[in-house]
């Protein structure tokens, strides 16, 4: 009998502890595989919370792939393929470009799967095959490209301006990546990437990025979280702490819409904290008791994702909130009380 695991966001997933992977000669399709692999990526995950590795499950997945791969036939679909992909990619990307690799040899010009391989591939040393799927997908008409296509190809450019040391090429690289930022806009004016990375090509200088980040924030008809967020963390930067904090709210906002996800809302509610805080300070405005405990708030939700190298802030503001105003942080505040009193 088949083992049932239960998965978070997941329906119905099965994992079999002993499956004869590579025995069977039945034709397993790249759905069925895909929920098989869900189970053992659950298992290693769960590991991964307690710093350890479950050898076994990356094993048996290693096993569901090649499998999957060496089957004569396939049964899939590109989205079926694509969807495998970023799973699998979750926890090891070289994984991911093995199925991907026969998604492309059935679905040669689909702009998802060439531009998922450039992403993943890009990770796991096979540059020239990135370089097989860029160069295709510059054949195919860019008002075909989805907002995969833009974002994965601009990624795979500035990963080359990491690794080329020409000054001639990498001037035609950069030429390259706004080009491509620009036709991202053209081509898909609804999505708030191609404004987002009209206004990277302008980084490190921060007036002119700031100013096309604005561009698209003026607008009431796009949601563009990303691009807030951006403009939040220059604007704080500059000492600007109300716009800064205007800007998180607009983001904060406009990220409700986000499907594919992209922003990290914890990094959005410790930026809030941080800009409230800050206000509260150069603006000489007492802290109320709501007002620090809307603060708690925002970093008691933040630190249930919050990156480990902004914790200590968290500690260090929270530990100065408490001296400064005799408002201490209740049990209410799990995450934030758990953090302080380490």
């Amino acid at each position: 009998m088949p083992k049932v695991v239960k998965v978070e966001n997941a329906e119905n997933v099965n994992t079999v502890e002993d499956m004869p992977v590579k025995k069977s000669k039945s034709l397993l399709s790249i759905k069925q595989a895909h929920k098989i692999a869900l189970g053992y990526i659950y298992e290693i995950k769960e590991a991964e919370k307690y710093n350890e590795d479950n050898e076994k499950a990356r094993d048996d997945l290693a096993e569901l792939v090649e499998r999957v791969i060496s089957q004569e036939r396939q049964s899939g679909n590109p989205e079926e393929f694509h969807n495998f992909s970023v799973t699998l990619g979750r926890v090891d990307d070289n994984l991911a470009c093995e199925i991907l690799k026969v998604g492309r040899e059935r679905y040669k010009m689909n702009v998802d799967l060439l531009a998922d391989y450039i992403i993943y591939g890009m990770d796991c040393d096979r540059i020239d095959e990135c370089k097989e799927c860029f160069d295709t997908l510059n054949t195919i008409p860019k008002n075909e490209w989805t907002w995969r296509s833009f974002q994965f190809v601009i990624a795979y450019l500035y990963r080359m301006l990491d690794i080329c040391s020409d000054t001639n090429e990498r001037a035609k690289i950069r030429k390259k990546i706004s080009q491509t930022a620009k036709e991202y806009k053209k081509y898909l004016p609804l999505e708030e990437g191609g404004y987002r990375e009209i206004a990277r090509t302008y980084s490190p200088n921060a007036d002119k990025e700031l100013k096309e980040l604005n561009e698209v924030l003026s607008s009431n008809t796009i949601a563009c979280p990303s691009c807030a967020f951006r403009a939040a963390d220059i604007l704080f930067t500059q000492k600007k702490y109300k716009e800064a904090l205007d800007a998180v709210e607009r983001s904060k906002e406009d990220a409700i819409n986000q499907i594919q996800g992209g922003i990290d809302e914890y990094q959005l509610r410790f930026m809030s904290a941080l800009c409230k805080i800050a206000i509260h300070i150069t603006e000489h405005i007492e802290f109320t008791e709501d007002a620090v405990l809307e603060i708690y708030s925002d970093f008691n939700m933040a630190l249930k994702g919050l990156k480990n190298e902004f914790r200590e802030a968290v500690k260090i503001r929270t530990h100065f909130l408490e001296g400064a105003t005799s408002i201490y942080v209740s049990d209410d505040f799990e995450e934030l009380k758990a953090l302080i009193s380490y």
